[in-house]
């Protein structure tokens, strides 16, 4: 194997943020114009260590400067921007371009905290920024591939996850897995795996499980990200080099998942010893074939026609496997698989 897949450069996502950008109604205040919960909090920890902007869809700034100077909060802010002063709504690219340009801010150390999935999570990710999803009623996210770097349910979360080390975000992931595979396939696969794991992850949230739902996604995606590389003549173990690329980016959590998402990691330990991020990543990956949905029986008999020197491995590891899917039924109430048939259905292929 040459020495620069040993020591492929990863993108480490700086956890330094400059500006932070904050969405109004439904973020910053509620209905009533009145500070929401925890937003108290996020201002007095944040207001000294980074620029803070009112970042409004509202036509003007007298409502918002009224509120402001009545919570005694106005002296925090550096800049009010709405639609009407930018000329742009959100989500649209000009309006985050005119913001960091007002800023002096480069996207990366920008970050965006709204509770609008489309105007602000959206919108501020498209243009590379960190966007920090308000989700104070847990509710599911809108798209199938979730988009946001971190999810906080009250503001006060927000500077405790503005300091972790983002995971890397889906640009980053696609980036990673097209230098393994130029022709897609991988991806598709990859893309395929991260929609069912999430899935199981959010109704395993819905069913009151601590699950990082986030982590679960991107660990998806990048599970194979060894693929290629450890079938073309290496010493590694398919897992254990990802394994290796992630923990010099700083990613530990990714890195574990890689490394126990194939067969033989379940042999070496108990199923109580893993995680359910781990879990649920790797029983995605043994119901995906490709990029379609398949389900466990049919993918782990083309498992055993393409790999036939791993036969003893899988035959051995199969009921683990299927152990991980009795304890998701017991949980979700019904069968993982039926969980998430209907993504295969919504669109052609998982």
């Amino acid at each position: 194997m040459k020495e620069e897949n040993h020591s492929r450069p990863m993108p480490r996502r700086s956890a330094r943020i400059c500006v932070l950008l904050c969405d109004w109604e439904g973020t910053l205040v509620d209905k009533r114009g009145q500070l929401t919960a925890g937003a108290q909090g996020m201002l007095d920890a944040l207001h000294e260590k980074v620029r803070l902007v009112v970042a409004s869809n509202a036509p003007d700034c007298r409502a918002i400067d009224t509120v402001l100077e009545r919570t005694g909060v106005d002296g925090m802010f550096a800049h009010v921007a709405t639609a009407g002063d930018l000329g742009t709504t959100k989500p649209s690219a000009s309006y985050y371009r005119k913001l960091l340009t007002l800023t002096g801010t480069r996207p990366r150390q920008a970050a965006m905290v709204g509770d609008d999935y489309v105007a602000d999570i959206t919108g501020a990710k498209c243009c590379g920024l960190r966007a920090v999803w308000y989700n104070p009623y847990r509710a599911s996210c809108p798209t199938e591939h979730p988009v946001h770097d971190h999810e906080v349910g009250s503001l006060a979360e927000v500077p405790e996850a503005l300091a972790r080390r983002p995971l890397p975000d889906i640009a980053d992931c696609m980036s990673l897995l097209s230098r393994e595979d130029s022709t897609g396939r991988l991806a598709g696969h990859s893309l395929a795996v991260a929609a069912v794991a999430y899935r199981l992850a959010t109704e395993l949230r819905h069913h009151g499980v601590d699950i990082d739902g986030l982590l679960v996604h991107r660990g998806a995606l990048l599970h194979d990200l060894d693929k290629l590389s450890t079938t073309s003549g290496t010493d590694y173990e398919h897992g254990r080099l990802a394994g290796l690329w992630l923990r010099r980016a700083g990613q530990e959590e990714l890195a574990k998942i890689a490394e126990q998402h194939v067969a033989s990691a379940l042999l070496d330990r108990r199923l109580k010893d893993l995680s359910w991020e781990t879990k649920v990543v790797h029983y995605a990956d043994k119901l995906v074939e490709e990029n379609k949905l398949v389900g466990l029986d049919a993918r782990w008999r083309r498992l055993l026609g393409r790999y036939p020197q791993y036969r003893m491995v899988l035959e051995s590891s199969y009921p683990r496997v299927a152990r991980i899917g009795e304890e998701l039924e017991g949980l979700l109430g019904r069968h993982p698989e039926h969980v998430v048939a209907d993504l295969s259905t919504r669109r052609g292929s998982c």
